[in-house]
């Protein structure tokens, strides 16, 4: 998830589920094994996300030919829903000291939710 709206900090969120074993304590004994593959997993996942970024800065666009059904299918998503995330500087044109202002940093001005209204 993108932290900022330059969307170069991000935030991953993981899950890994492991079937209890029938062995009593056999799951703390393998734990170091399963959290060095899963801290692996993260930092081949981050080295490839920084790639397709140095990608995207250099190229200007997405020449990713992604292949993933699921990544396909977020990727629709997002382009059909999506709502792009401006910069700080284009969030704070009017009223950036006002409570209302972050609260709905996304409001265009005269639109409801903005100052002035």
């Amino acid at each position: 998830m993108p932290e900022d709206a330059e969307q170069r900090t991000n935030h991953v969120y993981g899950l890994l589920m492991i079937e209890k074993p029938p062995i009593p304590g056999v799951v703390h004994l393998a734990w170091p094994f399963i959290r060095r593959f899963t801290e692996r997993v993260f930092a081949e996942d981050r080295m490839a996300v920084e790639a397709e970024q140095r990608a995207w800065d250099e190229q200007g666009e997405d020449w990713n030919n992604e292949v993933f059904p699921l990544i396909v299918d977020v990727r629709d998503v997002l382009r059909t829903n999506g709502v792009p995330i401006r910069p700080e500087s284009a969030r704070c044109s009017v009223g950036c000291n006002s409570p209302l202002a972050s609260t709905t940093p996304w409001a265009e001005p005269n639109q409801p939710g903005t100052v002035g209204d």
